[in-house]
């Protein structure tokens, strides 16, 4: 975090969003201009009045004092970020490796032993991909992402509708599978079923067996640049 006599600021980088806030502690009225260069070349200027839902500091005059903006990832994949005040100081300076939106991912992990969540994404797709679920003894179900992911609407992903759940039962795959395939954007993932004997016995008191992983919530997952 910037603080000065006449004005406040903090900027992030994560993925290829940045965003922060901004404003002058003795001049409420006034919204600041933040601008955003990238390899010393200017790549979009924007107005800190967007709603800002963090912490701010004791004397911010209002909540409307946020900004936000999207690297481009059609050019390098190393870039060097620049986020300062207009005739100002600079709030943030450094190297952002955008690798990460450059290629296909395919996430996928088991719940419960019943579900399989996770997403899929491709530079080259749109926010629904075809995932095909694959098993030996039958025919692939092809299945569609359409869950939203926080997580990687906070990173940039402009389709952030890329998450699937998989009910294994309802899809009627049953207790004898031992493993599936997950195939789409050009990848594939296995997943492993641990046998129902085994997740029951891992408590034979039954508080931690079967039925108590059903109950889990599935953890957020983490989206690590």
């Amino acid at each position: 975090m910037l603080a000065l006599a006449e004005v406040i600021g903090y900027a992030e980088v994560r993925g290829r969003r940045v965003f922060g806030w901004c404003f002058y502690p003795a001049r409420h009225e006034d919204v600041a201009r933040i601008e955003i260069s990238v390899d010393g070349k200017t790549h979009v200027a924007v107005l800190a009045n967007r709603r800002w839902t963090g912490a701010l500091p004791p004397g911010a005059p209002h909540i409307f004092c946020g900004f936000e903006a999207l690297l481009d990832v059609e050019k390098s994949q190393i870039q060097q970020v620049k986020v300062a005040i207009s005739d100002g100081p600079t709030l943030l300076e450094r190297e952002v490796n955008l690798a990460f939106f450059h290629r296909a991912h395919l996430e996928a992990k088991l719940y419960a032993n019943n579900r399989v969540e996770g997403w899929a994404w491709s530079p080259q797709a749109g926010d629904r991909i075809e995932i095909d679920v694959i098993t030996d003894d039958r025919r692939p179900i092809t299945i569609r992402t359409d869950r939203y992911r926080d997580d990687l609407r906070n990173i940039g992903m402009k389709h952030a509708l890329c998450g699937y759940s998989i009910n294994l039962r309802r899809l009627g795959i049953g207790l004898d599978v031992s493993r599936i395939r997950l195939r789409a954007v050009g990848l594939e993932r296995e997943v492993e079923i641990i046998p129902p004997a085994e997740v029951a016995s891992e408590n034979p008191n039954g508080y931690r067996g079967h039925s108590a992983l059903m109950l889990q919530a599935a953890p957020r997952f983490l989206i690590t640049l």
